[in-house]
């Protein structure tokens, strides 16, 4: 065999074996990012889906800092939605430049993210922590997405880290439709437990204005009944009749009796407001 021919069976021999490893590596993402879209799934919130998506990305992709920008559709600047730096909470990001192109799809890779002007509302000690940046983005149906990938050394981010995100995308994509999803049902809770506080605390103001009624009712009601339970003892003692005495009696004993309901009601308006007491007798 001839050293050309031996030149060239190397040749391919190393592209076989470049080709296996790519095919390799292709496959162990396309695991990594089906298993990464079954934990999104079975998340609760979006912290475990950040969590989860930060994980599978640190597997293939060297970066020191992860942020996820959101702004709903009608606003004009970005927010810091998540971040694994609490440097970058409460940040707002100018919507400007290369945030437009990411947001139709493209994986960008910023060499001096800080000279930008979507970064220009970073204070110094941010920028300077920023030597390089990967960015993309998703349009969902109520807000835009971006994704941040944050290095804090020159050169940290290459042309294949790059090709690495783009890979990535239909997890990026799962993941924040995901995290808009669970955005949505935490204001809706959040509206629904606002609504539930607001009934309950007018019950408890109903419920305290119907035991102060019954309360009020109650003793009024007695002063009058207290006064002709004493004229029928009056006129027992001054009457002889037989009949008369009788129908008196009768008179007593219905009065006693509703006497002892308006007790019974003031005791219950009592108990509703904790003032009740357990009273002793024979």
């Amino acid at each position: 065999m001839c050293l050309k021919t031996k030149e060239q069976l190397h040749e391919a021999l190393v592209e076989l074996k470049q080709s296996q490893e790519r095919e390799g590596r292709l496959m162990a993402e396309n695991r990594a990012i089906l298993d990464a879209i079954s934990s999104i799934t079975s998340a609760s919130n979006k912290q475990q889906i950040f969590q989860e998506l930060k994980n599978v990305l640190s597997l293939y992709i060297d970066f020191s800092d992860f942020i996820v920008l959101s702004k709903k559709n009608c606003e004009l600047h970005f927010n810091t939605l998540l971040t694994s730096n609490k440097e970058f909470e409460g940040v707002k990001w100018c919507n400007d430049g290369k945030f437009p192109r990411v947001l139709e799809g493209d994986c960008i890779l910023l060499f001096e993210p800080a000279k930008l002007k979507e970064f220009a509302c970073l204070d110094d000690q941010q920028k300077n922590a920023m030597k390089c940046a990967l960015a993309t983005g998703v349009k969902a149906t109520i807000t835009d997405s971006i994704i941040l990938l944050i290095g804090n050394k020159v050169g940290q981010f290459t042309l294949d880290s790059r090709d690495t995100l783009s890979r990535f995308r239909p997890l990026l994509e799962r993941a924040l439709i995901d995290i808009e999803h669970k955005e949505q049902l935490q204001h809706l809770v959040d509206v629904r437990t606002q609504q539930l506080k607001l009934a309950q605390t007018k019950a408890e103001k109903a419920n305290e204005a119907k035991s102060r009624f019954l309360a009020m009712m109650s003793h009024e009601l007695r002063t009058p009944l207290n006064a002709v339970l004493g004229y029928i003892d009056v006129l027992l003692e001054e009457l002889s009749v037989p009949e008369q005495l009788e129908m008196l009696e009768k008179m007593e004993s219905s009065a006693e009796l509703l006497l002892v309901l308006i007790n019974d009601i003031l005791d219950l308006s009592r108990i509703e407001s904790g003032e009740f007491s357990t009273k002793y007798q024979w």
